[in-house]
């Protein structure tokens, strides 16, 4: 599993938060390392919500990768072993603040995974 270097303040004094939230950033990391956008590509037209244009350029892979990788995980909620969590947070008297640090630790590790991305364009 890929564990962030920190956890916010927070989560990290609730041992159930921080769980949630490293459940998260692993789901996020997943899905970022797993969708990337090459330059070239067509634009899915149904992700392009701001407007990027039809291909990925350059200028434009970095927003087009962030987009990819938050309509996976919206989609990712509709299979198991999500269904698994969801029951899980659910079930729980604390659910809304665990399905909060899920989806800080979403967010956070899958911009977190972008930053050492270097998009270049490839002969």
């Amino acid at each position: 599993m890929n564990y962030p270097e920190q956890i916010p303040t927070a989560y990290s004094a609730d041992s159930a938060l921080e769980r949630a939230y490293r459940l998260g950033w692993n789901h996020g990391h997943g899905i970022a390392c797993h969708n990337l956008p090459s330059i070239g590509d067509a634009i899915d037209r149904s992700l392009d919500w701001i407007g990027l244009g039809k291909v990925v350029t350059s200028d434009n892979i970095a927003e087009y990768h962030e987009s990819l990788c938050f309509a996976a995980e919206t989609n990712s909620r509709d299979f198991s072993p999500f269904e698994f969590i969801a029951h899980e947070f659910n079930e729980s008297e604390d659910s809304e603040s665990l399905w909060q640090a899920f989806e800080s630790g979403i967010a956070d590790s899958i911009r977190h995974d972008l930053e050492f991305y270097s998009y270049v364009e490839m002969a």
